[in-house]
């Protein structure tokens, strides 16, 4: 009868342990990618944001400026589509304050 250490001893053991090893490294390296592109996608699009409402409104508060990084890609996208409909500095402040709310 074998024991657990002389199960540990076996080819066929040693094989699927570092199969596994390697499949749980392939999954994190896909998921650390895809966290990493997501990251990359918010701080390019804020970039771009905060570039263009420099331009629009000049120079915008510091308050503002930390506030955008914190939009999801979809706030981030609706704000690039709002942006046309903004006035002034009080109603992007408006429309952060609305949209990091929910």
């Amino acid at each position: 009868m074998f024991s657990h250490s002389d199960l540990k001893k076996t080819r066929v053991y040693q094989d699927a342990v570092l199969e596994g090893r390697q499949e749980g490294l392939q999954i994190g390296e896909q998921r650390g990618l895809q966290i990493g592109e997501q990251r990359g996608l918010v701080k390019g699009q804020s970039a771009m944001l905060l570039r263009q409402l420099t331009r629009k409104f000049g120079k915008i508060s510091p308050r503002i400026k930390s506030q955008i990084p914190k939009l999801s890609v979809a706030q981030l996208e609706d704000l690039a589509e709002a942006i046309f409909d903004l006035q002034s500095s009080a109603d992007l402040s408006a429309w952060i304050k609305k949209h990091l709310a929910r």
